[in-house]
Order: structure tokens, then sequence, then C-alpha cells
């Protein structure tokens, strides 16, 4: 699984990576999922997990 911020959405430490900027180590064929994820869902989220 990949996590992945959607368009417009400024999420520290999480991108969208260019083909031309992803590491040797990704192999593509061992990705089953792309989880996109927007600023307000994930600013939500860690507030609920510091609690």
């Amino acid at each position: 699984m990949i996590v992945q911020s959607e368009k417009n959405s400024e999420i520290l430490g999480i991108r969208k990576w260019f083909v031309f900027y992803i590491t040797k180590i990704y192999e593509k064929q061992r990705v089953d999922h792309v989880e996109f994820v927007n600023q307000k869902d994930f600013e939500y989220l860690v507030i609920k997990l510091e609690i």
C-alpha cells in the first residue's frame, strides 16, 4: 500500500512522487493499493491518535 496526498493537500512527509523521483527499492508489482489522503482527514486522524 502507498499513501499519497490528494491534489492541493499539503501533508508533511506525504506527497505524490513523480516517476523519476521514485527510489530503486520501489517495486510496482508489490503495490496492491494506493490510498489518497486529503489534508482535513489527515489532521483529524493525527488529533485522534494523540488522545
